[in-house]
């Protein structure tokens, strides 16, 4: 089974691990690397704030990090195979990339409700799907006379004995990198009004006035609010 995540300092915050290393683009935004962990501390759209932590759970970093390279470390999702919701052209399209190779595999949850999970293994010049029957949350099977306790269990089985048709299966179809949300710069930032707090004013123009401010109390900011009251803007 995978392992436990380690216990977060902040107290029961959700634990993540990185898929892909990131990157930054501006210092709000954290670099990382494959593996590490993270306690997130606040979910917006696209991008979270999260504090990088080691196993022990100490804080190496904090910053602004794309939440699509990120998966909860105690979940499912943390195993290579698992691709999550994703229906079967979805899974022939990742699978039939040269980067995979015969057996090559993956465990997916069809589009479909009464269909539940999907194993997909790429077989010869074709992919072949075999559900996943489930009889409850510890009774897994692919063919009737097998049974497991876990999709790992089963995908550990197969990996050393042949599967129907398909043979033994291989390594873990290879992810296809996504990539970062093109649309957050550091000019262009869409974020709720309560998250600033406003500090002493910078200045005063005819159509707005300057303040010195925090985001999420940690972070300067400059904030210049329009006289109007209409609307006000992020300045870094």
């Amino acid at each position: 089974m995978a392992s436990s995540a380690p216990s977060s300092p902040q107290g029961g915050s959700a634990i993540f691990t990185a898929l892909w290393p990131f990157d930054s683009r501006t210092p709000e935004e954290m670099s990382f690397q494959e593996g590490e962990l993270f306690s997130v501390i606040t979910r917006n759209g696209g991008w979270w704030s999260a504090r990088k932590i080691d196993k022990n759970g100490r804080v190496l970093g904090s910053g602004i990090v794309p939440s699509n390279y990120l998966v909860r470390a105690e979940s499912l999702e943390m195993e290579p195979w698992y691709f999550g919701t994703m229906n079967r052209f979805e899974a022939q399209n990742h699978l039939m990339t040269p980067e995979n190779e015969q057996g090559a595999f993956l465990i997916r949850c069809s589009e479909k409700n009464d269909v539940g999970y999907v194993l997909s293994v790429k077989s010869d010049t074709r992919v072949k799907h075999f559900k996943v029957l489930q009889l409850d949350e510890s009774r897994f099977y692919v063919e009737v006379n097998q049974e497991f306790s876990s999709l790992i269990d089963l995908v550990e089985y197969y990996r050393g004995n042949a599967l129907n048709n398909a043979g033994r299966l291989g390594s873990p179809c290879k992810r296809l990198k996504p990539k970062a949300d093109p649309n957050f710069t550091e000019d262009d930032w869409e974020l709720p009004k309560e998250e600033f707090t406003l500090l002493e004013e910078l200045g005063s123009g005819y159509f707005s006035d300057v303040y010195r401010g925090l985001w999420k109390k940690s972070i300067n900011v400059a904030i210049k609010i329009i006289k109007s009251g209409i609307s006000s803007h992020l300045l870094l």
